[in-house]
């Protein structure tokens, strides 16, 4: 009982994360380059964050593409007074800002 409940929680988690992502997306302008939302659920005690960044972690092989953005969702909550924390990272493509002439 006590897998089934652990497994149950991290799947509520992410299911968490996966709205916020998909709710970040549909309130952002479709060219914007940087965004971000934060909610609270309070059925799960939870705070969730959302943030989409220009900026691509330097170590990854991935820093050389152009107009690659790095979408974050973090997901902290309390579990037995003990803190915890989850990230969903996701990777999208936008088109460059085009500098004004």
């Amino acid at each position: 009982m006590k897998r089934v409940d652990i497994s149950s929680h991290a799947f509520d988690i992410i299911v968490l994360a996966k709205n916020l992502l998909f709710e970040a997306r549909q309130k952002q302008e479709p060219d914007a380059q940087t965004f971000s939302l934060e909610k609270s659920e309070i059925d799960f005690d939870a705070q969730l964050a959302y943030s989409l960044s220009k900026e691509v972690n330097q170590k990854s092989s991935l820093k050389s593409l152009q107009g690659l953005h790095q979408e974050t969702v973090t997901v902290s909550w309390k579990d037995n007074g003990q803190k915890k924390q989850e990230q969903l990272v996701t990777f999208v493509y936008k088109k460059p800002e085009q500098k004004k002439q």
